[in-house]
């Protein structure tokens, strides 16, 4: 493989006395707000391949934070990086990848998370507390996929019934009635952010229990939106279509869930 330099290839040097506050926190990751503008430390930062994660321990021995918390953790490898369970973004031979990285070890939003920003915060959110796993030293390997032992049809399969089953699917979230849900604090529960239109926000306690058909019920009680909407979740965003899917089965736990216009 070529030795191509990457951001975290840089020199190791001595880092300015008003950033040697900044030291590891655990050294494989950690927790910080990040602001979407430059500062003073974009010197540091260019010396000093660790600063992010220095930064980030200073940030927790100062107490700083913020409830603008960002769902997903962003994990770095020495040839680029991934967001939760997104694709990976090589960063060897990609210069808008790189620059993510680079703006990332500034203790900056990276310019392309700007938007994300925006649309879970709100148009004046200038802070979000993101959680990064350092791996810095190893290369991203692609898992390799299995193949299935048997294959029996390859085409494109369409049947009179799929259609029905989708239809179902769209017709139960158009028919069902706006109700809210009410926890049962006896069994497990967790809370998720819904992102109403418009930006509203509503903090709702729910059980893993409950369904997507259910939540979808309480956004359109809470809304007041009498038309058309979909939920998304997930980072990127994906819509929540399975009206009996449960909140456990999504995975929704702690989540953000938007309501958005279809």
């Amino acid at each position: 493989m070529a030795n191509i330099k990457t951001v975290w290839d840089n020199k190791k040097s001595d880092v300015p006395k008003d950033h040697e506050m900044f030291t590891s926190q655990g050294g494989q990751s950690g927790t910080g707000v990040l602001r979407p503008v430059s500062g003073p430390n974009k010197k540091a930062a260019q010396e000093d391949p660790n600063y992010l994660q220095k930064l980030m321990q200073g940030q927790q021995a100062q107490g700083i934070s913020t409830q603008n918390k960002f769902d997903d953790a962003i994990y770095i490898y020495k040839n680029g990086y991934k967001i939760g369970n997104g694709p990976f973004k090589d960063a060897t031979n990609n210069e808008e990848n790189k620059k993510f990285l680079e703006e990332l070890n500034q203790g900056i939003i990276p310019s392309a998370l700007e938007p994300i920003l925006k649309q879970q915060f709100g148009d004046k959110a200038a802070e979000m507390e993101v959680k990064v796993v350092n791996k810095k030293n190893e290369d991203y390997v692609e898992p390799k996929k299995e193949e299935p032992k048997f294959q029996a049809f390859k085409g494109n399969a369409h049947s009179m019934v799929d259609d029905a089953k989708k239809a179902d699917v769209d017709a139960s979230f158009d028919t069902v009635k706006p109700e809210k849900i009410n926890c049962n604090d006896s069994q497990p529960n967790t809370r998720i952010q819904v992102i109403l239109i418009g930006g509203k926000k509503e903090t709702l306690k729910v059980n893993l229990s409950n369904t997507v058909l259910q939540i979808y019920a309480h956004v359109k009680a809470v809304s007041g939106y009498e038309g058309k909407f979909s939920l998304l979740a997930g980072f990127p965003p994906k819509p929540l279509n399975n009206p009996s899917s449960t909140v456990e089965d999504e995975k929704l736990q702690g989540s953000r869930v938007q309501q958005k216009k279809v």
